[in-house]
């Protein structure tokens, strides 16, 4: 198992990958009429990539316009078949995709990619987010001063419970600083901790956005509005998450976990094993600093305001 820092680069950051099935998409009719596959020239072994991604998950793109939007925000890359594995092909609406290819998302997020480096690993940390198991944390600065329509009272933690969809989505997040600028709206920016307890389709920017009215800075999608904040980037970072360990928990893992004769074991770096004294689970938990542009970013807004302030009294 591999944990990385979420890097832009030349390449992307693949989140989460879909196979094109060597036989195709036997399934077309199901989804398309007969005038539509005429219309986009479907066919079972050669399909558009906005098809590919609603046959290949209705759920997050259940239309055409929902998969072409996320082509548009180049969050789609390819790996073609015998292509040694690299996803060096952004998507484009036009592409089409082809049994054996691999479709990619790539997210501007930035912050920890956990990377399987065994069979046995992939499958149990898919089934840790399948089921909500893994804690992931992130950071983010918002676009004015949030509302808090609802707090759990704890330690300032504040609870949003906004279906999207249709379907549950909650998240919990807190504020952790706020500063002066001269285009925040109500001339503030406020960095803010969250923490989603479920994984909806841009839960985190659309629960800022809609229910604190405090959009992500950087946000295209859902801070349309103010240009003038979306200069660096989006304002979004995974910066920790605790996972189950895939070894330490198997018996043969548990086995070598307590010949260590240790309940903690600092890795480093922000990496730190622990062994819960209830349920015996070893987890992992690793935390990374948050990129200098967000202290930058902070400080010079905040320096920009106070002296334009003390210039006007």
């Amino acid at each position: 198992m591999l944990l990385k820092r979420g890097s832009r680069g030349d390449g992307y950051i693949v989140t989460k990958t879909y196979d094109v099935p060597i036989e195709g998409f036997p399934s077309l009719s199901d989804v398309f009429e007969p005038s539509d596959q005429e219309r986009l020239q479907l066919e079972v072994m050669n399909v558009t990539l906005p098809a590919a991604l609603m046959l290949l998950d209705p759920e997050k793109y259940p239309t055409q316009s929902r998969a072409r939007k996320a082509i548009r925000q180049r969050a789609i890359c390819i790996c073609r078949r015998n292509s040694d594995s690299k996803f060096d092909e952004l998507g484009k609406v036009i592409a089409r995709a082809y049994p054996g290819d691999i479709i990619g998302l790539d997210r501007p997020t930035s912050g920890l990619v956990v990377v399987a480096k065994t069979k046995l690993a992939t499958v149990h940390l898919s089934q840790q987010f399948e089921f909500r198991k893994a804690q992931k944390t992130y950071m983010a600065i918002l676009n004015g001063s949030p509302q808090q329509p609802n707090s759990d009272n704890e330690d300032g933690w504040n609870l949003i419970d906004h279906d999207l969809e249709d379907k549950s989505a909650v998240t919990k997040w807190k504020v952790l600083q706020t500063v002066k600028s001269l285009h925040g709206n109500n001339g503030v920016l406020t960095l803010v901790e969250l923490k989603p307890k479920t994984g909806r389709y841009h839960q985190l920017r659309r629960h800022m956005a809609w229910v604190c009215k405090a959009p992500i800075v950087g946000d295209a999608t859902y801070d349309e509005d103010n240009m003038r904040l979306r200069k660096r980037g989006l304002f979004l970072c995974s910066n920790e998450i605790t996972i189950e360990h895939p070894y330490y928990n198997t018996p043969s893992g548990r086995e070598e976990w307590s010949q260590l004769k240790k309940d903690t074991l600092n890795l480093g770096e922000g990496c730190l094993l622990e062994e819960d004294e209830e349920s015996g689970i070893v987890t992992l938990r690793v935390r990374i600093d948050l990129p200098k542009k967000f202290a930058s970013f902070l400080m010079h807004e905040d320096a920009r305001a106070n002296k334009f302030l003390n210039e006007t009294e």
